[in-house]
C-alpha cells in the first residue's frame, strides 16, 4: 500500500443502512463530537458507498471545504448517480455480476461434492472522476501529444496494417480493457481497429465510422457504457499515432478520431435519452400496475390483475407462492399463481404445496426450459409472506434490479393490503355478528328490564298495599287508645303495636329489595336538603331506645351539643341509621347499644356500637355485599336477607361518604359500624324566605306569556329552565316557594320527575304544583296536589289544611275514588276520623266518580291516578270541561313506585289535558288565581290585592314605591 498510518479517531461509527440521510447525520455528529476540522485534521474521505460519499461532499461544502480542492472524496459501488453529481464521484466498480456468477458456480460445485480451500479474488475497477482531484481519464488520454510520438522507424514505405502487425493484438486488448475488458469489448475493439486501418490505407468510405456506429449500437443493446468508448478512441490515438509519419495521414486520422468522439458523445446522449424514456415508461407501467393492484380486495382479484399486467409488462414467466406457515418460511410454500410460455399453470390443489427450497412444484420445472430466473422475497416489514419467481429475459434491460425490486414491493404491498382487507372484512363480520348478538341481548335485557319493572310494580302494589293497610289500621287503632289504664286493653294494644312493628319490618324488607333493584339500574337517587342531624334523627333515637329496652339492653347516646348541618336525604339518613341500630340490637343478647355522633368542620361521623356477636376479620369486607351474611350469624340462627348493609353502603356512597366496621373478630367482642358524610360550611347570612314566591318551571322559550300573566296578577314570580339548568332543584330547596307552576312541553318524563322530586322531599311536600299551558290565547290548568298511597293520618291532615278543610264541625262532602277496596276503606276511616261530621262518598272507578260529582258536588276529591276503565287524568279532563266541576279541589293519589308505563301514562295524561286548551287566557288566569289563593302562603286576599295595587302603581307612576310605603 501507501504506508498510510491507521488512526481510529478518523473512522466514523456504522449506521443502520448507510443511506444519504443517515450518512449526513452521522458525519455531522462525528465531526462535532471529535471537533475535526476539514483541511486541518484530514485531507480525504473514503466512503463505504456512493451515497455516503455524496453525503460527505454535502457536509464538507456546508462547512466551507471545497471538493476536491481542499478534500478528496471517493465512494464505492459506482451507482448511476456517481457520474451525475458535482463534482463527479470517483468510485470503485465491483464485479457484482462476476461475483454472483462465481458464487453460483461454487454453490453448484459444493452440491456435487467439490471442495474449495483457496479464496477467490475478483479484481475491482477504479472509476476515476473529479472528486478525488483527478481529471476524467477520457480528458487526460485525449490530450496526448502527437509530435512527441512521431519517430522515423522505417515504416514510411510499409502499410499501416503491416506496421501494426506485431502490436495489433496488444492495441486491441488495451482498447478493450479501457471499456471493461469483456469479450464483447474485445470483439468490438477489433472491429474498430480493422475499420480504421482499412479507411487509412485504402480510403474505404466511412469504414471506421460505420464500424463505430455498429459497435455503439451493439453496446447500447447490451446495456454497456457507451461513453466509455471515448477512452478506447484515446487508446487507439495514442498507440497508432507514432506509426503515422505523413502529415496528410495524421490529419486524416485526427479527423476520424474527432468525428468518432462526436459520434460517441451523440450516441451516449441518445442512449441516455433512451434509458430515461425507458425508465419513464417502466415507471408509468409500474404505476399503472400499482394502481390496479391497489383496487384488489381479495387474493383472487390480485391474481387476476397479475395475470393481465405481468405478460403485458414483458414478463414471460412468473410463479408466485405464499408460505404455508409464515413463522416457519423454510418448510413449505403453496403456489397460488403461475404462468409460462405455454399459458396459465394447471396444477391440482393437492399438488400446489411444495418444499420452499424448490421455488416451485416439480411439475413447473418439467414443462419449462427457462432458467434465467430471478427470485424476489415477498414481505411486509418483518412479516414473511412468500416469494415470486420471474423470468427476466423478456424485458429489455432485464438486469435492472431496481425494476424487479419495485415490482416485488408492489406485489408485497398488494398482498398485505388484501390480507388486511380480508382481516377487516372478517372483523367487520364478527363485529356485525357481535352487534347483532348485542342487539339481541339488549332486546332480551330490555324485555327482562320491562318484566322486572312490572314485577317491581306488582311487588310495590300487590304486596305493600295490604301491608300498608295493616300498618294504617293498626296505627289508627293505637292512636285511639283510651287514657284509662285497662289491663285487658293494654294487652290488646301491645299486640297491635307488635303487629304494627312487624308490618313495618316486612315493609322495610320489601323496600330494601326494591332499593337494591333500583340501585342496579342506576336509578337510586337522593333528595338533598340542608339537614339538622339531631332533628332528623329524633324519631330514630326513640325507636332505637324502645327496641333496646324491649330486648333488655342498655341504650347509650353520645351526641355533642353542637353539630354542623349536612346536605343529604332526610328519609335515607333515617333509613341508614335505623338499619345499623336494628342490626346492633338483633345481634346483641346482653350489654348495650350506643349511638354516637362525632363531628369536625368537614366531616360528620355517625357510629353504632354494640357488645354483641362480633364480626370475624375475614368477613368484615364481605358483609356490605348483597345477600352476604357471616357464617357466625347463620349458624346461630339469626335471620335476614343480607340486603340492609348493601343498601346502606350504596346510599352513603351516593352522598359522597364512606361506611365501614370495626371489630376485634373475637366472638362476643362486639362491633362498631360507622359512616361519615361531608359537613356543610356554616354561613352567617340567613337564607331569604321565599314562601310568598311562585316558581315558574319550564322547558321551553314560550313561557313568557304565562310569566307576564302571573306578574300582572300580583304574584312574585321566578322562572327556572329545568331543561338547561341541571341543578334546578337547589334554589327551590334553599328557598321553598308558596307554589310551583309547571309549563312543560311535549310528553316527556320531566313532568313526573318534578312531581316526584317534590313528593320525595319533606321540605317541599306541602308546596302546591300546578301544570299549566297558555298559547294562542288558550290555556288549561291541572292542580297537582298529591299524596302517596296509602295516606298516613298526619299527611292527610296537612293536605286537608292546604285545601282549607279543618275539623270545624262544618258539614263537608268529600269524594274518595280508588279501585282498591281495602285502600278505599282505610282512607274513608282516616277522613272520617280527622274530619268528624263530614260526609264521605266512594267511587270504584272514574266513571262512577263523575256520576257522583254530577249528582252531588263535593267539596274535595281524593282521586287515584292509575285506575282501569277511566284513569285519573281522564277524570280531570272531564272535570275541566264541565263548568260546574272545574273548580272542585282535587288531591291525586299515586303509588310510591311508578312503573315506566305508569310514568308514561302520567306524562301523557298531563299533556292530553293541557294540549286541549280548554279555556281562554282570562279563564286560565282565573283558575290559577283561585288555586293559588287556597295556598296558606299565597291565599290572603288582602295580600293579593296589595300585590295588584303595587303592580298598578309601578306601572303608572315614575317614582318607585316599596311595601313599607
Amino acid at each position: 500500500g501507501h504506508n498510510l498510518p491507521f488512526d481510529p479517531n478518523l473512522v466514523t461509527p456504522p449506521t443502520s443502512s448507510w443511506s444519504y440521510a443517515e450518512a449526513v447525520t452521522s458525519f455531522c455528529t462525528y465531526l462535532d463530537q471529535r471537533s475535526l476540522q476539514p483541511r486541518f485534521d484530514f485531507d480525504a474521505v473514503a466512503a463505504v458507498n456512493d451515497e455516503s460519499a455524496y453525503a460527505a461532499i454535502t457536509v464538507l461544502k456546508s462547512r466551507g471545504a471545497r471538493v476536491p480542492d481542499d478534500i478528496a472524496v471517493t465512494g464505492f459501488d459506482d451507482l448511476a448517480m456517481a457520474g451525475s453529481v458535482a463534482p463527479p464521484l470517483t468510485t470503485v466498480r465491483a464485479p457484482f455480476h462476476a461475483m454472483g456468477r462465481r458464487a453460483v458456480e461454487i454453490l453448484l460445485g459444493r452440491l456435487h461434492g467439490e471442495e474449495y480451500s483457496e479464496p477467490f479474488v475478483l479484481p475491482a475497477q477504479l472509476i476515476v472522476r473529479h472528486s478525488c482531484g483527478c481529471l476524467l481519464p477520457t480528458i487526460t488520454e485525449a490530450a496526448a501529444s502527437v509530435d512527441e510520438h512521431i519517430v522515423s522507424r522505417g515504416y514510411e514505405r510499409q502499410g499501416l496494417a503491416a506496421a501494426l502487425n506485431e502490436e495489433r493484438s496488444a492495441i486491441v486488448m488495451e482498447m478493450a480493457n479501457a471499456v471493461g475488458g469483456s469479450s464483447l469489448a474485445l470483439q468490438c475493439a477489433g472491429q474498430l481497429l480493422n475499420g480504421f486501418i482499412g479507411e487509412i490505407e485504402h480510403g474505404t468510405g466511412h469504414a471506421f465510422l460505420s464500424a463505430l456506429d455498429a459497435v455503439l449500437n451493439q453496446v447500447a443493446t447490451q446495456r454497456g457504457r457507451v461513453k466509455e468508448w471515448q477512452r478506447a478512441i484515446s487508446v487507439m490515438q495514442r498507440r497508432i499515432m507514432p506509426y503515422l509519419l505523413h502529415k496528410k495521414t495524421q490529419v486524416q486520422a485526427n479527423n476520424l478520431w474527432h468525428q468518432a468522439r462526436v459520434m460517441v458523445g451523440e450516441a451516449a446522449w441518445r442512449h441516455q435519452s433512451w434509458k430515461r424514456l425507458r425508465t419513464e415508461g417502466h415507471a408509468r407501467d409500474l404505476r399503472a400496475i400499482g394502481t390496479r393492484l391497489s383496487t384488489a380486495q381479495t387474493l383472487d382479484d390480485l391474481l387476476d390483475i397479475l395475470a393481465i399486467e405481468l405478460p403485458a409488462f414483458g414478463v414471460p414467466c412468473c410463479y408466485l407462492s405464499l408460505y404455508v406457515d409464515p413463522l416457519h418460511p423454510g418448510e413449505s410454500a403453496r403456489l397460488v399463481f403461475g404462468y409460462d410460455e405455454h399459458g396459465p399453470l394447471e396444477i391440482a390443489p393437492d399438488q400446489r404445496v411444495f418444499p420452499a427450497k424448490l421455488l416451485a412444484p416439480e411439475k413447473v420445472w418439467s414443462r419449462s426450459e427457462r432458467f434465467s430466473l430471478l427470485v424476489e422475497p415477498l414481505y411486509h416489514r418483518m412479516e414473511q409472506l412468500g416469494f415470486v419467481v420471474f423470468e427476466t429475459g423478456g424485458i429489455e434491460g432485464g438486469r435492472d434490479g431496481e425494476l424487479w425490486d419495485a415490482l416485488q414491493m408492489q406485489i408485497s404491498s398488494a398482498l398485505m393490503a388484501v390480507q388486511l382487507h380480508q382481516e377487516a372484512v372478517n372483523a367487520r363480520r364478527e363485529a356485525e355478528a357481535g352487534w347483532q348478538l348485542a342487539e339481541e341481548r339488549q332486546r332480551a335485557a330490555e324485555e327482562a328490564n320491562q318484566l322486572k319493572s312490572r314485577f317491581l310494580s306488582m311487588v310495590s302494589h300487590e304486596m305493600r298495599t295490604p301491608l300498608n293497610v295493616i300498618t294504617g289500621l293498626s296505627e289508627n287503632l293505637i292512636q285511639q287508645r283510651p287514657a284509662d289504664n285497662n289491663p285487658a286493653l293494654n294487652s290488646v294494644y301491645r299486640d297491635l303495636e307488635r303487629i304494627n312493628i312487624s308490618a313495618q319490618h316486612l315493609d322495610n324488607l320489601i323496600r330494601d329489595v326494591l332499593d337494591l333493584a333500583v340501585s342496579h339500574v342506576g336509578q337510586l337517587k337522593l333528595v338533598l336538603e340542608r339537614l339538622e342531624i339531631l332533628d332528623v334523627l329524633c324519631p330514630v333515637i326513640e325507636i332505637g331506645e324502645r327496641m333496646a329496652a324491649e330486648k333488655g339492653l342498655a341504650w347509650q347516646l353520645e351526641i355533642p351539643d353542637s353539630l354542623p348541618r349536612i346536605s343529604y336525604d332526610r328519609t335515607r339518613l333515617r333509613q341508614v341509621v335505623l338499619n345499623l341500630i336494628s342490626n346492633a340490637v338483633k345481634f346483641t343478647d346482653q350489654g348495650e347499644v350506643a349511638l354516637c355522633i362525632q363531628a369536625t368542620t368537614k366531616v360528620v361521623t355517625i357510629l353504632v356500637r354494640d357488645t354483641g356477636l362480633g364480626i370475624p376479620k375475614e368477613d368484615q369486607g364481605l358483609i356490605f355485599e348483597e345477600f352476604r351474611r357471616t357464617e357466625r350469624a347463620s349458624t346461630r340462627g339469626y335471620g335476614g336477607l343480607g340486603l340492609g348493609l348493601a343498601i346502606c353502603r350504596r346510599l352513603v356512597e351516593l352522598g359522597g361518604g364512606r361506611i365501614g366496621v370495626e371489630s376485634t373478630g373475637a366472638e362476643g367482642g362486639g362491633s362498631t359500624f360507622f359512616f361519615s358524610l361531608p359537613a356543610l360550611e356554616e354561613s352567617h347570612e340567613a337564607a331569604e324566605l321565599a314562601i310568598s314566591k311562585v316558581y315558574l318551571l319550564s322547558n321551553r322559550e314560550s313561557s313568557q306569556n304565562l310569566f307576564n300573566l302571573l306578574v300582572q296578577g300580583g304574584f312574585e314570580v321566578k322562572e327556572i329552565r329545568i331543561d338547561t339548568q341541571a341543578d334546578w332543584l337547589r334554589p327551590i330547596l334553599d328557598a321553598p316557594p308558596g307554589a310551583v307552576v309547571l309549563d312543560i312541553q311535549d310528553k316527556n318524563q320531566q313532568g313526573w320527575e318534578v312531581v316526584n322530586a317534590f313528593r320525595s322531599n319533606p321540605a317541599l311536600q306541602e308546596v302546591p304544583i300546578l301544570f299549566c299551558s297558555l298559547f294562542d290565547n288558550r290555556g288549561a290548568v291541572i292542580e297537582m296536589n298529591y299524596l302517596d298511597k296509602p295516606i298516613s293520618a298526619n299527611r292527610l291532615v296537612r293536605a286537608l289544611e292546604q285545601q282549607g278543610l279543618i275539623p270545624d264541625h262544618q258539614a263537608r262532602n268529600i269524594l274518595l275514588v280508588d279501585d282498591d277496596q281495602a285502600i278505599l276503606d282505610l282512607h274513608t276511616r282516616l277522613v272520617e276520623q280527622r274530619l268528624p261530621g263530614c260526609l264521605t262518598r266512594r267511587a270504584r272507578n272514574g266513571r262512577e266518580a263523575l256520576d257522583e260529582m254530577r249528582r252531588v258536588k263535593p267539596d274535595l276529591v281524593l282521586l287515584d291516578l292509575m285506575m282501569p276503565e277511566m284513569n285519573g287524568f281522564e277524570v280531570l279532563e272531564e272535570m275541566r270541561k264541565d263548568e260546574d266541576l272545574r273548580s272542585i279541589p282535587v288531591i291525586v293519589m299515586t303509588s310510591q313506585k311508578l312503573s315506566e308505563h305508569e310514568m308514561q301514562q302520567f306524562n301523557n295524561g298531563v299533556a292530553a289535558v293541557l294540549e286541549k286548551g280548554l279555556f281562554s287566557a282570562e279563564e286560565t288566569y282565573a283558575q290559577l288565581s283561585t288555586i293559588l289563593g287556597r295556598s296558606k302562603h299565597l291565599g290572603s286576599e288582602a295580600r293579593r290585592v296589595a300585590r295588584l295595587a303595587m303592580a298598578y302603581i309601578h306601572e303608572h307612576y315614575r317614582e318607585p314605591i316599596a311595601r313599607k310605603d
